[in-house]
């Protein structure tokens, strides 16, 4: 059973009402306008989505004449339109594939329903600015723009400025998830304390995101699209996906992450704060700090978990980096019931979601000269990461068979890696760990979950329960084993990552998706050893 998402129409409408580029035009039950803005064209994606594309239609409509019983009344699908558009709010090519949920790997029971409950609304106090951040879909720009997570802001009681979370819910204010709904809102961030509170800077293209700001440690930015009411979706198979970036000043037990996870992509309740204000989290360690859950608040005694499949494109300082599809045995955003369907403690193997992942780290299997300072990818200089989701017919609902990694730096292509099924199972059995992800059907699987949108998450944090040693030291700490190795950075505590890393950022850049135009660019060059030296 996947769970369902629900896709937005675009609302933001430009000069004479007609819908702006990448946004809806048409489609099943759209009473928005049908026309697009000069320089592009209203195109049917399906018979629930039409999307104006930039251009000038290559059939269009009979300017007098009605179209005939026999014909579809919506506008012609464009027959060259093989590039990455934004669809509904979701990043597809064209396809005249049956619109529905993708075929399972394997059939699982129904996952627990996701509690019901008043969502919070938003505050008025401060105005919710979305810092402009365009990224660019097959060449074209988009008017994207991000917003900051609903953990990091202030909620406060509706008719004043008291907190209804200090450390923890107010047991006076937030009883329960109902009461802490009609009594608190969800406040914006205004645009200096994006900077001056979070320490995130936004100009153009890049975002820089400060660890330490104040009191405040890293943040968690989401991708909106045009509307800034929804968040972009991403359906990634058959794409490439790019980005640039500069780890240069994170060090050891800091993790400056740029990844894929699965959200609400609008918000069905116009009362509600929703995605504009950070609302909706969920990923594949199914966390238990999650305050909203799909906007509720998340009170009690017990915090509900949320469970989401994930895909860590990056995880990474300047001295590991990480590369991890994290398969999950249903689509969307799910709670968990109990401590064996969260995958808690011992129970870890056993959850709805791989906790582990088909990771790939270099420095894990052996080539310990790739990745760092001075070393084949020198992460003193920003580098650009990019990811291809190969299918096994180069189209956009095959099976997913490969993820490849490339690299360019200085102007000068890099020899990346890949992960296969063939690949993870040998990482898994040398290295003695639960094969999870296998079990759950390997990258089929994570090619099917990859039929529901993605959301964009950009952070920087440090890791409270392991010090991020799973990625840049010795996990478990003092264990042999293969695979244990994961980076040269010594054991240490949290706050002494922290302590050490005052002054440090990531800064992310450049975001682009397309088709792979050249498949035979990573296929060809030499991949990295996928075992142990």
């Amino acid at each position: 059973m996947y769970t369902k998402i629900l896709y937005a129409a675009l609302t933001k409408l430009v000069a004479a009402d007609c819908s702006a580029l990448y946004a809806q035009c048409g489609g099943q039950g759209w009473n928005g306008p049908t026309c697009c803005v000069a320089g592009s064209y209203c195109s049917a994606q399906n018979q629930y989505y039409s999307q104006c594309i930039a251009g000038n239609s290559p059939n269009p409509p009979p300017s007098v004449q009605p179209p005939s019983p026999t014909q579809n009344p919506t506008q012609p699908v464009d027959p060259t339109c093989t590039v990455t558009n934004v669809v509904a709010s979701t990043i597809v090519v064209t396809s005249t594939a049956p619109v529905g949920p993708p075929p399972s790997s394997t059939i699982y029971p129904p996952p627990p329903p996701t509690p019901s409950g008043i969502p919070i609304g938003p505050g008025t106090v401060t105005p919710n600015y979305l810092p402009p951040f365009p990224i660019t879909i097959n060449g074209k720009k988009a008017a994207t723009s991000l917003t900051i997570d609903a953990n990091w802001r202030w909620i406060h009681t509706k008719t004043g400025y008291t907190n209804c979370y200090d450390n923890g819910w107010s047991q006076t204010l937030c009883p329960d998830a109902a009461t802490c709904a009609q009594n608190c809102v969800l406040e914006g961030v205004s645009q200096s304390q994006w900077q001056g509170t979070y320490g995130v800077t936004v100009q153009g293209n890049q975002a820089k995101l400060g660890l330490v700001t104040g009191s405040n440690i890293g943040s968690r930015l989401y991708l909106l699209d045009p509307s800034s009411n929804s968040y972009q979706g991403f359906l990634l198979k058959n794409r490439e996906f790019s980005f640039t970036v500069d780890t240069s000043t994170l060090g050891c037990g800091i993790n400056g992450a740029l990844y894929f996870v699965q959200m609400q992509l609008s918000n069905s309740n116009p009362a509600a704060a929703g995605p504009a204000f950070g609302t909706g989290y969920g990923d594949a360690q199914c966390p238990t700090d999650i305050k909203y859950v799909n906007g509720t608040p998340n009170v009690g005694k017990t915090p509900i978990q949320v469970c989401s499949p994930e895909m860590d494109i990056w995880e990474a300082n300047s001295v590991c980096h990480a590369m991890t599809p994290h398969a999950c045995k249903y689509s969307g955003v799910n709670v968990c019931k109990d401590d064996v369907d969260c995958g808690n403690g011992a129970n870890r193997p056993s959850g709805q979601c791989d906790k582990d992942g088909a990771d790939y780290n270099p420095y894990r299997v052996g080539d310990t000269t790739y990745y760092g300072v001075g070393k084949t990818i020198d992460t003193s200089k920003p580098m650009t990461v990019i990811t291809q989701f190969i299918t096994n017919d180069g189209t956009d609902h095959g099976d997913l068979v490969q993820i490849n990694r490339i690299f360019k730096q200085n102007g000068v292509t890099i020899k990346g890696y890949n992960i296969t099924d063939a690949s993870a199972n040998a990482r898994k059995a040398e290295f003695g760990e639960p094969n999870v992800f296998k079990a759950l059907g390997g990258l089929k699987k994570m090619g099917d979950l990859l039929e529901t949108p993605m959301v964009l998450v950009m952070s920087v944090w440090g890791d409270t329960a392991f010090n991020m040693e799973w990625l840049d030291s010795v996990y478990p700490e003092g264990s042999t084993k293969p695979g244990s190795i994961r980076g040269s950075c010594p054991a240490g505590t949290y706050q002494q990552s922290i302590n050490a890393n005052q002054n440090s950022w990531v800064q992310y850049s450049d975001v682009q998706v397309r088709v792979p135009t050249n498949n035979s660019l990573a296929l060809s060059l030499p991949m990295l050893n996928y075992r142990m030296p």
